[in-house]
């Protein structure tokens, strides 16, 4: 009967409970890059911490292109290893220049 109370009142205290309050926030990470012709520069913005930028090369040549692309999987593969997926991405500029906006969320 003990039990039977206590499940009860277990039972009760999660349906009286909003599910937002159970439930925490997921950890959000903001990456933002600037490509140009010449450098790449990434903004890196998480919560609870300092945003920090990243810059790395960027041209016409395959070795420029090497080394953006090695910038860009360090960076990704550093916020996959710590637990985070990417939820969203879109872009804005024009031919010369652009942003590129990509969402990491860690459930």
């Amino acid at each position: 009967m003990k039990k039977l109370l206590l499940l009860g009142a277990s039972l009760l205290t999660l349906a009286v409970t909003p599910p937002a309050a159970r439930a925490l926030p997921p950890d959000v990470v903001v990456v933002r890059s600037l490509e140009m012709l010449g450098s790449i520069i990434v903004s890196v913005a998480r919560s609870g911490r300092k945003e920090e930028l990243v810059e790395f090369e960027n041209g016409y040549t395959t070795g420029s292109l090497k080394k953006a692309s090695a910038g860009y999987q360090k960076l990704i593969q550093q916020l996959y290893q710590e637990g985070y997926a990417l939820q969203s991405s879109f872009a804005t500029g024009h031919a010369t220049d652009g942003w590129v906006t990509l969402i990491f969320v860690k459930p």
